[in-house]
């Protein structure tokens, strides 16, 4: 399959008739398969660590590449070892069916090194064992865009190849459209609203990205095309060099699969003009603008530490109801005998738990 040629000119721009605005586009999901000779010494090592791991019923540490991963008590679908990390998750196997190495690095770090930098970085960890060639097992390059935000009643305008549009609501306001079903290795879409979405999950890091074009309190639409393996194939994408020099290519190809269309007198859809919402969508730059690993996880922690303070406070409001005390500092000073008391009880120091949340967290669990 051909894909159609990059666009003339890459730069983000309004299209006549528009008022869509790029914030941001580029790469924001990559999953990799790698083949590899893994050495049977290594091999053993993991089956070593997951023994340990299944006797403990938790993850135990283990150091590959220099740094230190979760090695879980199971598996990662196929892959018998899955090792996790906040950075992301590698699967490794001895099957000879199946590529010896998956990865999955997660969204923080493609936003904050580049997804050519974060290649390198997995190549770097595997690479200590065994070299690696990789090969892209699925994809998802994405747009945000300001100006303009679909309506429910508008569905009809969406003119695409798959057989399902799904629309999600939330307290009777809509947040999204997926379109085509996410299995067997196709292609699929998402648009949703994506500065409250980011709010929610401690990605407030997209804002740096998005800098001083975001005007806040108007809708975020984030256009996200989903390539599988099946077709990245048909579009001759094998590996991540191949991805990188091809996206404008293949983010053609997945904007004339779906359109955003106009609405004429003609009764065949598909003969409506393109809308120049679409138009300003199959524009958009594709260019990535890392903002740094340190800007994309400490809002991350951020988050959850906003979270722990609301559990806290519900938790210590109920001590104060069974106390009857009325103030932060009685139902705190209620707490802390209590905990000691567990402590003692159960033998493990309070800086025990600690350190195992802050492995947890290191890890990515």
């Amino acid at each position: 399959m051909s894909l159609p040629s990059p666009f003339g000119d890459l730069s983000a721009q309004l299209v006549p008739g528009s008022a869509v605005r790029e914030l941001a586009s580029g790469i924001d999901s990559l999953y990799l398969s790698g083949r590899a000779t893994l050495p049977e010494g290594f091999l053993t090592d993991l089956e070593g660590a997951k023994r340990r791991a299944m006797e403990g019923g938790e993850p135990v540490g283990f150091t590959l590449g220099g740094g230190e991963f979760g090695l879980a008590p199971h598996g990662w679908g196929r892959y018998t070892y899955r090792l996790s990390h906040e950075y992301g998750l590698i699967g490794f196997t001895p099957s000879r069916h199946l590529p010896p190495v998956r990865v999955q690095p997660r969204a923080e770090l493609l936003w904050g090194l580049g997804p050519e930098a974060t290649v390198d970085h997995f190549s770097v960890i595997v690479g200590s064992v065994a070299e690696v060639e990789w090969s892209v097992s699925r994809a998802d390059l994405f747009a945000d865009v300001q100006g303009w935000w679909p309506k429910a009643e508008e569905r009809h305008r969406f003119v695409c190849r798959a057989k399902t549009l799904d629309t999600f609501e939330e307290s009777g306001e809509l947040t999204g459209f997926q379109i085509g079903r996410r299995s067997g290795g196709g292609l699929s879409a998402r648009l949703y609203e994506k500065s409250g979405q980011a709010r929610k999950t401690g990605a407030e890091w997209v804002f740096d990205a998005w800098g001083e074009a975001y005007r806040p309190g108007e809708p975020v639409c984030r256009v996200e095309l989903e390539f599988g393996r099946t077709v990245l194939r048909e579009c001759e994408i094998n590996g991540p060099e191949n991805l990188f020099e091809n996206r404008a290519g293949l983010w053609g190809y997945g904007t004339e699969w779906l359109s955003y269309r106009t609405p004429t007198g003609d009764g065949t859809r598909s003969r409506w003009p393109v809308a120049p919402e679409w138009e300003a969508i199959r524009n958009v730059s594709l260019r990535d603008r890392p903002v740094t690993e340190q800007r994309t996880t400490g809002p991350k922690a951020m988050a959850s530490e906003r979270l722990v303070s609301r559990q806290l406070n519900g938790w210590l409001s109920v001590l104060g109801a069974l106390r009857e005390v009325w103030t932060i500092d009685e139902a705190l000073g209620a707490a802390d005998p209590m905990l000691r008391e567990l402590e003692r009880e159960t033998g493990i120091p309070f800086s025990a738990r600690v350190e195992k949340k802050r492995r947890r967290m290191e890890w990515g669990l």
